[in-house]
């Protein structure tokens, strides 16, 4: 007996080290809400989601589609007086990158960008199972990052297909990479980690059987496919800083049974949140 009690002290002291430190977890498994929003007259779908938290409340950008396969740019939680600014004084729009994309069908799509202290990163896909990295000194952002890139990770186009999301770990020396890729039973999140923003990436959850976000674990009823989503971030600066301890995920979802042209489906808005 004493014995027993023993070893279930010592499991009890690195279960609490372990919710303590709030590591990011091997195995995950979120909750979540139904369909959040419903679009528009008009409108056939809101998705592609950029998430922040600035004071103690939700600003949430989103892509709209119409029935014509057309999108157009909608935002809503936005806090009081964001738009106070004149925005005749605002200059011309600039080319933030003109490379060339290789053996891909498409230009660099999905561009996310983050900082460290010193430089800026511009992270992207090309559909074509490349994620690419370019960057620039921070002291000279906003800029062109020019037109040279460097190949981060490659696997098969389902495998690393796009939306490509990069975020600082709040207290760990440590970078999250979030890819959607297409699966069997819908769209869902593999993950990477890095030490550098610079550095080599490392599979941590890469299968659809167990993967970051997806049919498997997410607890949603009303889609199979967690697809172009982004992890809330109470900070909301250039280091694209999450909270391990309490992640969120504001994601696309979609009827099962719809069907048809991709940019016309309708997509919704639903947010998981890991279980503790």
């Amino acid at each position: 007996m004493k014995r027993g009690s023993s070893r279930m002290e010592t499991t009890a002291i690195i279960l609490s080290v372990v919710i303590t430190n709030c590591t990011f977890l091997l195995i995950y498994s979120w909750t979540s809400t139904s369909a959040l929003a419903n679009p528009k007259t008009g409108w056939t779908a809101i998705k592609n989601f950029i998430n922040i938290i600035f004071n103690n409340k939700h600003v949430v950008y989103a892509s709209t589609t119409d029935a014509s396969g057309n999108y157009g740019l909608m935002n809503f939680g936005i806090f009081s007086n964001y738009y106070s600014t004149n925005a005749n004084g605002w200059s011309s729009e600039q080319a933030l990158f003109t490379g060339k994309i290789t053996s891909s069908s498409t230009c660099a799509i999905d561009q996310t960008l983050i900082s460290d202290a010193t430089h800026m990163y511009l992270y992207f896909a090309g559909d074509n199972g490349k994620i690419y990295y370019s960057s620039i000194s921070i002291n000279n952002f906003p800029g062109n990052f020019g037109t040279a890139s460097e190949v981060v990770l490659s696997d098969t186009q389902n495998n690393l297909f796009e939306t490509v999301q990069v975020y600082t770990i709040k207290g760990q020396n440590k970078y999250l990479m979030i890819v959607e890729a297409i699966g069997t039973q819908g769209r869902y999140f593999r993950s990477f980690t890095a030490s550098s923003l610079s550095g080599s990436w490392t599979a941590q959850i890469t299968s659809e059987s167990k993967s970051f976000a997806g049919n498997v674990n997410s607890g949603a009823t009303w889609t199979n496919d967690i697809s172009h989503g982004d992890l809330v971030r109470t900070n909301p600066d250039q280091t694209m800083t999450i909270d391990p301890c309490n992640p969120q995920f504001l994601y696309q979802g979609r009827n099962p049974n719809a069907g048809g042209n991709y940019n016309t489906l309708p997509w919704r808005p639903g947010v998981l949140t890991l279980k503790n």
